[in-house]
């Protein structure tokens, strides 16, 4: 009995410290290789939105109620965003030539940054017969006209922090010059979500002579002395729920390394990255919105093999 007591305990001895010996092997072949600093531009294309959106992310606003049911509504444009990413590189393959085959690097990290998800604008001409002025001297008219150009825009933002985890394939990574590609994913949650209001109403005063007198500056007929008419500007700011946002991205670049020779330069790397993406940004407040954006990238990376 107690011989098969030993025997047993000499298997599962023998048997845990294999299982534990090969998870060291496996652990070994996962090594820091770099750390890298990015500084990251969003171009995207806004999200397709409606006046009702705005008016359920901001229940309470007044200036979103006031905007004039005739106004013309805003064309897409472009969200111009930013974010700053540190990120950590892992050698998947710890041979001592694996650097120069081009092994891939699993780079894990983190980013912050402002991002434009929604926005939209409305816009609203007028015109019409200010004045007319008739000079009793020589009995001469003048007609002044007005035009009233009212603006009213809206976006829904916030400050967000993402993971990020990257697969990249670099080719001929020891040289000055290299090229790299992959495959990422990217999710993150929103710090402050918030709708701005803004709008503006200018007024143009017309004289027939062909002159124009923007407000805020209204002048008198002869033309030399002026008074303050005011513009009409407000704006409005609401909180919103925090939002979360997903996002597949392709990463790819170009790497300079700034020295061959002296260890220190051999292991610095500027590198320039261009990321097409799709992002997801669910808003509870409304529903999940998709765009495709570009990303592009400035960054420097440093190499501890």
């Amino acid at each position: 009995m107690n011989n098969k007591i030993l025997i047993f305990a000499s298997i599962v001895l023998n048997s845990t410290t294999l299982i534990f010996s090969q998870e060291e092997k496996k652990f070994k072949k996962l090594t820091i290789h770099d750390f890298t600093f990015q500084a990251t531009g969003y171009y995207a294309k806004e999200n397709g939105s409606t006046l009702s959106d705005f008016k359920q992310l901001a229940p309470t606003s007044v200036l979103l109620n006031e905007i004039p049911s005739t106004s013309v509504q805003g064309g897409n444009s472009l969200n111009n965003d930013y974010f700053y990413s540190f990120l950590i590189g892992l050698q998947l393959n710890n041979k001592s030539n694996a650097p120069y085959k081009g092994s891939p690097i699993l780079r894990l990290g983190i980013s912050s940054g402002y991002s434009t998800s929604i926005s939209n604008s409305y816009l609203l001409q007028t015109s019409g017969r200010y004045d007319t002025i008739t000079f009793s001297q020589n009995e001469t008219t003048l007609f002044v006209d007005s035009t009233l150009l009212e603006f009213n825009s809206m976006n829904y933002s916030a400050h967000q922090i993402k993971l990020n985890a990257s697969l990249n394939f670099t080719t001929k990574p020891a040289k000055r010059w290299s090229v790299f590609g992959g495959i990422g994913l990217a999710a993150g949650i929103s710090v402050d979500a918030k709708t701005d209001i803004y709008r503006s109403i200018d007024r143009n005063i017309d004289i027939a002579s062909g002159q124009q007198i923007n407000s805020p500056y209204l002048y008198n007929t002869n033309m030399s002395n002026g008074y303050y008419t005011g513009v009409d500007r407000k704006n409005e700011s609401f909180k919103n729920k925090t939002n979360t946002t997903l996002s597949a991205f392709l990463p790819i670049g170009v790497d300079f390394r700034l020295g061959t020779l002296r260890d220190f330069y051999k292991k610095i790397h500027l590198f320039y990255e261009f990321r097409p993406t799709v992002n997801y940004t669910i808003v509870p407040e409304l529903r999940t919105f998709c765009n495709i954006s570009l990303q592009h990238s400035l960054g420097i990376r440093y190499i501890f093999r």
